[in-house]
């Protein structure tokens, strides 16, 4: 039996399922492991969550549209940032603040003493 995503000629890679190749008239079926898009452009997120790191650093009290914008002045291209930045704030780098625009504007972490 034929699964449907065969059928519609997706590749799935390393998920386990068969890609779908044209060989001479008819569809063969062959497994074809490869690295998910997330694992192959790893090292390119990393420098992207580095970039937005640095520039809340830089300018402190932005919001995510103004870091956005910020960015594609400087970097030259616009990539998702929301979820970097709460992962930034996930580990501790960053952190968040609703101000009484009703927005989130971020900030670096500071380090409160405890007694």
């Amino acid at each position: 039996m034929v699964s449907a995503v065969a059928l519609a000629g997706f590749s799935v890679g390393h998920c386990g399922l068969a890609a779908v190749e044209e060989k001479g008239g008819g569809k063969n079926m062959t497994e074809q492991p490869q690295l998910s898009d997330f694992e192959r452009r790893a090292e390119h997120f990393a420098h992207t969550t580095a970039q937005i790191l640095k520039l809340v650093n830089k300018e402190p009290g932005l919001t995510t549209e103004q870091i956005q914008t910020k960015f594609f002045y400087i970097y030259n291209y616009h990539p998702v940032i929301d979820n970097k930045l709460r992962k930034l704030r996930a580990d501790g780098m960053i952190e968040s603040r609703l101000e009484s625009d009703g927005l989130l504007h971020w900030y670096p972490k500071t380090e409160t003493e405890k007694p």
